[in-house]
């Protein structure tokens, strides 16, 4: 066996029936501040059956589900608010409802107007309801922690950026759009948000109470805590389905069931569609780019606070 205690820029792991290819980021995760220990990979033998069972619950989201989301969280979705079970659904880091709200929060007066300095709950529901204006079902889950947590997040962003290895990795996830000057202006407007007290009223609870009232009880979904790991959480590895892999999700459920394993599970081709809806913006306007960077960087500090050390991995479509 080949002993490689971090995978070769090089390493592409291709599915069985040549489907998908997975691709492991070279990076130093030393940044990382949260309790949740990915798996540790010694030999690139372990890469590729790990990644096996990643590509067999790899499917596609029905024509109903495509206008929901779920969070990037891997833990066994239990129900939904009406009882019902949750369908498979795209991944963002607190569902497309707190990525939409981070991009809200970036583009400032572009996307708030005169409602900048509105009330925090004005904010979020000005923002589900831009969802709902395009199509999209704001989605959200009880004890989110990317939801419950958005202010710690954006307050550890405030000290990854200082990081070398955290912007390295962020750069490789951001297709190009990576500005380290826009970065800097994204992340100082969190800091100086945070001092200015405008979250003030911002609490556990409130964007999933939102969704529900304003969407209703198939939008809000339940997970598992089940005294295992961190509040039931053991994700193994962070893996981003690509922009080739639009209308296609993990099945957090399948996952579990095959291998007793989570990932966190996160859909390029959503952040750059909801950095669209969001700004207004084509690909080449400066507003989709902020969008986009700050959903992305909301993301990476998102899981930088919940993991102490992970791996990360791009998976494509191939045929």
């Amino acid at each position: 066996m080949q002993t490689d205690l971090q995978a070769s820029d090089a390493l592409e792991i291709v599915s069985t029936n040549g489907k998908y290819s997975a691709r492991f980021l070279k990076h130093a995760n030393g940044w990382m501040a949260g309790a949740i220990a990915g798996k540790e990979f010694v030999y690139n033998e372990e890469r590729e059956a790990f990644m096996a069972d990643v590509f067999d619950c790899i499917e596609a989201v029905s024509k109903q589900q495509e206008t929901f989301s779920t969070c990037t969280d891997g833990r066994k979705r239990l129900k939904l608010e009406d009882g019902s079970a949750v369908p498979v659904r795209e991944q963002l880091v607190g569902t497309d409802t707190v990525s939409a709200f981070v991009a809200a929060e970036a583009l400032g007066a572009h996307f708030y107007g005169e409602t900048l300095y509105a009330p925090v709950e004005a904010r979020i529901v000005k923002v589900i309801d831009h969802l709902l204006a395009h199509g999209y079902k704001p989605t959200a889950h009880m004890s989110c922690g990317a939801a419950g947590g958005f202010t710690t997040v954006i307050n550890r962003a405030t000290q990854f950026i200082k990081d070398p290895a955290y912007v390295a990795r962020l750069e490789q996830l951001t297709n190009g759009n990576y500005n380290d000057t826009l970065h800097h202006l994204i992340v100082g407007s969190y800091q100086s948000r945070l001092v200015s007290g405008i979250y003030e009223n911002y609490r556990d609870g409130l964007i999933a109470e939102i969704v529900l009232d304003k969407v209703g009880p198939t939008a809000l979904e339940y997970y598992d805590d089940d005294d295992r790991g961190v509040h039931g959480h053991r994700e193994q590895a962070i893996v981003y389905l690509d922009q080739s892999l639009e209308g296609y999700a993990i099945n957090p459920n399948a996952l579990i069931k095959k291998t007793d394993g989570q990932v966190f599970g996160v859909n390029s081709s959503r952040i750059d569609a909801l950095a669209r809806v969001m700004s207004g913006d084509s690909h080449q306007g400066i507003n989709y780019l902020t969008a986009r960077l700050a959903i992305e960087d909301f993301s990476c500090a998102g899981h930088g606070t919940l993991a102490s050390s992970m791996e990360t991995i791009i998976v494509s479509k191939t045929a």
